[in-house]
Order: C-alpha cells, then sequence, then structure tokens
C-alpha cells in the first residue's frame, strides 16, 4: 500500500531485489525458485536489501499502534510525581511514540528515508523505535517510555 503510492520508493525497492535475485539465483537452473530461495545464505538475506530494510521499518512503523502492557511485580517506583506499586499495570501505546513530531519530522508521511545514517529519526531518544520492540520489555524500558509522555 505505501510503496504503490510511492513510485520513488517502489521503484528502489524493484531495483534492489531484481539485483539481489539475479546475484544469487540463476534463472536456467532447474532447482525450483522457492528452493533458491531458500539457498541464498541468511547473511545475504540481512545485509545485502538495506533499501527493504529501510521500508520495513517505516511500514511497522506507520502501521503499529499496540498497546504494551506490562505488570509490575517488584518494588515500587516513582516515575515524575507517578508511583507505581507491585501489582500494578502499565500500558503504553506505540502510537504515541511513533507519531510524535518531535521525533519524527511529518510523522503520518510514508518515508523510509528518515532511517538513513546522517538522518536517523529514529534515534533521537532512547525507544523512539518500538516496532521490533526494545528487547525485553522490562520494567525499567517500559518506564522510561512512559516517563517520555508524563
Amino acid at each position: 500500500m505505501y510503496l504503490d503510492a510511492n513510485p520513488v520508493w517502489k521503484s528502489k525497492a524493484i531495483n534492489e531485489l531484481t539485483a539481489f535475485l539475479a546475484a544469487h539465483t540463476d534463472p536456467t537452473s532447474p532447482a525450483p525458485f522457492h528452493k533458491q530461495l531458500a539457498s541464498i545464505s541468511l547473511t545475504a538475506w540481512e545485509n545485502e536489501l538495506p533499501v527493504l530494510e529501510l521500508i520495513i521499518r517505516e511500514t511497522l512503523r506507520l502501521s503499529l499502534s499496540l498497546t504494551a502492557l506490562r505488570r509490575n511485580v517488584k518494588k515500587e517506583i516513582k516515575i515524575n510525581d507517578v508511583t507505581i506499586k507491585p501489582g500494578d499495570f502499565l500500558s503504553y501505546t506505540m502510537y504515541d511514540t511513533h507519531m510524535n513530531p518531535e521525533i519524527y519530522s511529518d510523522p503520518e508521511k510514508f518515508d523510509p528515508s528518515r532511517y538513513e545514517e546522517g538522518r536517523e529519526e529514529d534515534k533521537k531518544q532512547t525507544f523512539a523505535y518500538l516496532a521490533w520492540g526494545v528487547g525485553m520489555w522490562t520494567l525499567d524500558a517500559l518506564s522510561c517510555a512512559i516517563s517520555l509522555c508524563l
């Protein structure tokens, strides 16, 4: 949907995939195409598709508006003027971060270039990009993200 509405990035994606497939598959091979794709190394998939990586990151940023839930099972903590007791639940919507204009310029616009070196809007603050998660959603990590909005 986003690529179809953005011919520049669609063209970049097609060009990158075409070059990738030309480098890693053989159209004259009798092997089925899915087996040729399966034989491509993980390193190639991870390192030779930077345009697709940017597109996927931006698509997830725009598409995910999930709410992260976490229960405090340890000690009482304070975030700003709020006390969170053991047993309390915290919730945080990723939308609040992913659509924050202080982090992402023109946040509703599909713009994969926002992750390119030199711009890196997703690194403006801790936990500015939540789509893949931030590792273990520890209480401290969720608290940090929540404190940005309190």
